[in-house]
């Protein structure tokens, strides 16, 4: 059917409307004028490159600012089917952002997706990169965007999947705020020294009292288990998915369980913070979402047939290595408890007391790491 051809919009019962899809030249229009997901801090390309594909793969979605359909996402019962379906409406999204915006209608009005449509405009003017699309690769984004070929697991799979790595993300503020009133904290302490020098000429700072310490480092523990726990129930709904996927398209099965390799992971850096000390978060919660997300977007092209590629082996843990102490992960413990007293002179370095120490004084069981009874020794000297 041409364009020329197309049913006007549809009636549904109820007095529903439904507009008509996007044509193809609308389509087209969008991908020459984008680049990347519309959603600012989203890098993704519309489309990617995989290892042995002769073509790049879709990883995206044509996304209604206002929806298409009566009671949708954002529905203006005002706007005319011209204007619906007309490029000022859509904008292009990757699979896992293109299905948050819709599910969280709220945290994404028509307004901020209007800003995000000319930025992804002004973004390929600065660029001038973009993705021309034939007519069978319209056709191929339309059933991706609109239904017609692609299963409905998928979508069902795309939300599970992003519902975890917003959790997680969202999560991430508690322990943060934690962390940073820890640092603070100490902070504080440190400036109240005032300017005080040692006998070589180094500056010297006090420290908070260990009450203190550890009122805040238990705060940042209880915060880390309480976002572990929120992820944890996202976690619960995003295997019930993929065991649903599993049934209806078997042939991604090996890409299906690294989708929930990769959503382990993202629990496990939402219960871990960078260090046993007051120190800023670093990437590795954002660099296990990131790895999530890449992980579903090659299974959605597996599950619709776009890609063949053979899934990354899921690396079997190590038991062995799960119950050794992490060598760099024990020496910065030491040195953080060690620490306030690299000024003790009074007190001989005494080697068994070291022996004793590294063979009993660490507990690997949250950001607390070392055993409070355990005699604390620095370098050269040792002090209970």
């Amino acid at each position: 059917m041409t364009e020329s051809q197309e049913e006007p919009e549809e009636s549904l019962a109820g007095g529903e409307v439904e507009h008509r899809e996007p044509t193809v030249a609308t389509v087209k229009e969008l991908y020459a004028h984008a680049f990347t997901c519309a959603k600012p801090d989203c890098p993704a390309w519309l489309y990617r490159h995989e290892e042995g594909a002769i073509a790049p793969v879709l990883n995206s979605r044509v996304s209604h600012i206002h929806a298409r359909r009566s009671g949708g996402p954002r529905w203006d019962p005002e706007m005319s089917e011209t204007e619906n379906r007309s490029a000022t409406n859509l904008l292009l999204m990757c699979i896992p952002h293109s299905y948050e915006i819709d599910d969280h209608p709220d945290r994404f009005p028509a307004e901020m997706l209007q800003e995000w449509r000319r930025a992804q405009r002004d973004e390929h003017r600065r660029l001038q990169k973009s993705w021309p699309l034939n007519d069978d690769e319209v056709q191929g984004v339309r059933r991706a965007s609109f239904g017609g070929g692609a299963p409905e697991i998928l979508a069902s799979l795309a939300r599970a999947t992003e519902k975890v790595a917003s959790a997680a993300e969202q999560a991430r503020r508690s322990p943060a705020s934690a962390a940073a009133r820890w640092i603070e904290m100490r902070e504080a302490v440190r400036r109240s020294t005032g300017f005080i020098f040692d006998d070589e000429g180094e500056q010297i700072f006090a420290e908070p009292p260990r009450s203190e310490t550890k009122r805040h480092q238990d705060a940042l523990r209880e915060a880390l288990r309480v976002a572990r726990d929120e992820v944890e129930a996202h976690i619960l709904a995003l295997k019930a998915e993929i065991a649903a996927a599993h049934a209806t398209v078997p042939t991604a099965a090996g890409w299906l369980d690294w989708v929930m390799h990769r959503a382990e992971e993202v629990q496990a850096a939402s219960s871990r913070w960078p260090g046993p000390g007051p120190v800023d978060d670093d990437a590795q919660l954002a660099n296990a979402v990131n790895a999530l997300r890449e992980g579903l977007s090659q299974a959605t092209a597996v599950v619709r047939g776009d890609s063949n590629a053979t899934p990354p082996a899921i690396p079997v843990p190590d038991d062995q290595d799960d119950q050794q102490p992490d060598a760099l992960d024990t020496h910065i413990a030491l040195l953080e408890r060690a620490r306030p007293f690299g000024r003790v002179t009074h007190r001989a370095y005494d080697a068994r007391a070291t022996a004793f120490y590294v063979r009993n004084g660490f507990r690997f069981d949250g950001v607390e790491r070392i055993d409070p009874h355990a005699p604390l020794i620095t370098a050269a000297r040792m002090v209970r």
